[in-house]
């Protein structure tokens, strides 16, 4: 059995562990867990102990799962626990929906809340793996609630199975060399993806480690994902040497 105790004085409920349910979600069966939470003022001033056990709880579980839905409150600014939470999803790969919730107590449109999520301390977040951001309230639009688990379930899917073809990959990849900043892409001779769970995209040619270091990787990454098809997904892009030249190199066999 778990325990969930009822409100604290002078705050709201929160559950202090983790509980699991199934759900039928776009056609197969979900299983979601409800991560502990803590209290505002319990992060403020770090006097609960126990709050602090369930924020670590909360983390190991965001970890290990096949994809989070990372819950901020759009009333408020994103506190520290949800800023380590990201940074624990990010670290760990793990896709992401970021969904804002109490958007009834807010005087700003679903898409307001998304822009200022994107310029929040979360924007790291969004630089590794541009999630979806849904916006909801148990009061105005609770449907979007169910649609955030869509979302989640098909940002799993890209994150494991979906593949880009090499044509459009580097069709894509030669508009972003003609692009603001794409001089630094002018080595690369093309791009291939490589693997998926993670979705991984390697860049081909010479001298690419002085150009693109990882956080300029990072970026290349987040954009595969916003325009590839790959949103929440935790792309990642490595360095390879141009096969070509290396085969020229190999000495001719008797």
């Amino acid at each position: 059995a778990r325990s969930a105790p009822g409100p604290p004085a002078g705050g709201a409920g929160v559950r202090r562990a983790a509980a699991g349910a199934r759900a039928p979600v776009r056609g197969r069966a979900v299983t979601v867990v409800d991560t502990a939470g803590a209290a505002a003022r319990d992060a403020a001033t770090g006097a609960d102990a126990l709050a602090r056990a369930a924020a670590r709880g909360a983390a190991f579980e965001a970890a290990r799962c096949d994809v989070a839905a990372l819950c901020v409150d759009a009333s408020t600014r994103p506190t520290r626990d949800d800023l380590r939470l990201a940074r624990r999803l990010v670290d760990a790969r793990v896709p992401v929906v970021v969904v804002a919730t109490k958007l009834d107590l807010v005087r700003a449109t679903a898409r307001d809340v998304e822009r200022g999520l994107r310029a929040s301390p979360l924007r790291f977040l969004f630089d590794a793996a541009d999630p979806p951001v849904v916006a909801c309230s148990a009061v105005h639009a609770p449907a979007r609630a169910r649609r955030a688990l869509a979302l989640a379930v098909q940002t799993r899917d890209a994150h494991v199975e979906r593949r880009i073809a090499t044509g459009p990959l580097n069709a894509w990849l030669a508009d972003v060399k003609r692009g603001p900043g794409g001089e630094r892409l002018a080595a690369v001779r093309y791009a291939a993806q490589v693997a998926t769970d993670p979705p991984t995209f390697a860049l081909f040619g010479r001298g690419l480690g002085a150009a693109l270091g990882p956080a300029r990787r990072d970026r290349l990454a987040s954009a595969i994902a916003r325009d590839l098809g790959f949103r929440g997904a935790r792309v990642a892009v490595v360095l390879r040497g141009d096969p070509v030249r290396r085969l020229r190199r190999q000495p001719a066999r008797s």
